[in-house]
């Protein structure tokens, strides 16, 4: 049996977005309209890869209710919340000429035989409370950087972020976890990292803390959500944020 998890349809900048999980009895119905792009990677009919921020309005609702009175009887009476805020719409495509399991086989061989990370990731966007959004990018292996760069917006003035540079402090220690679908070995995620980075208008720096347990959705990479406070051309700043991390 077969049934639709999502479904987007629209033209930009107006979408419509609807989301369901019926093991859970959760559905989310939005309408979004985007004003911001960020772009990542644009290879006309190859690749391309954006994110855009705009604003959400819609309802969620709990077809089970959101409290349960008998752990062995999850039903309960439906309930349906209003949501509206500022958020992020992404957009990727990939043309995938062939298979690239064969062509990727001797990095992963390599990445098992040598204890060190051989391809790395880190990818986040955020929303702070003052009206700033944007986000970054930082990717590689073997030590050289293959893209470090971002965007940031304060109401319409853009301006570029460069020279990122992320630590990942010893404490708290990263949490293991459970390769997707593999069980073990248990690979490590961090549970915080600090930001460093150039703008136009300043200096952006700020600290982030991973809410909550990853969604670990491949083998070595997570998706996450996350709170950070810091500042931007001396500017206090604090928000939150969603990110990829892949350790490899």
């Amino acid at each position: 049996e077969r049934e639709t998890w999502g479904h987007i349809r629209g033209r930009w900048p107006d979408y419509e977005l609807d989301f369901v999980n019926p093991e859970a009895g959760i559905s989310v119905e939005l309408s979004y309209s985007g004003d911001h792009l960020v772009w990542w990677a644009d290879l006309p009919q190859f690749f391309t890869y954006f994110s855009a921020f705009g604003s959400f309005e819609g309802r969620i609702t709990y077809s089970h209710g959101t409290t349960i009175d008998d752990p062995h009887d999850i039903e309960g009476e439906p309930e349906q919340y209003e949501l509206s805020g500022r958020g992020c719409f992404e957009h990727g495509f990939g043309r995938r000429q062939f298979n690239y399991d064969a062509p990727s086989l001797p990095v992963r061989l390599l990445g098992r035989l040598i204890p060190t990370t051989v391809i790395g990731y880190h990818y986040e966007v955020f929303i702070a409370d003052d009206g700033r959004e944007g986000g970054i990018m930082k990717a590689g292996g073997a030590g050289m950087d293959m893209r470090n760069h971002g965007g940031l917006y304060l109401d319409d003035y853009y301006t570029e972020i460069s020279s990122i540079h992320i630590t990942y402090p010893d404490n708290p220690p990263p949490e293991k976890v459970d390769m997707h679908c593999y069980g073990e070995p248990r690979v490590a995620f961090p549970r915080c990292w600090r930001v460093r980075a150039h703008t136009d208008a300043g200096k952006l720096e700020y600290e982030a803390r991973r809410d909550g347990p990853p969604a670990t959705i491949a083998p070595h990479m997570m998706y996450y959500y996350y709170t950070f406070e810091g500042t931007h051309a001396g500017q206090p700043i604090e928000g939150r944020g969603y990110g990829e991390y892949v350790d490899f």
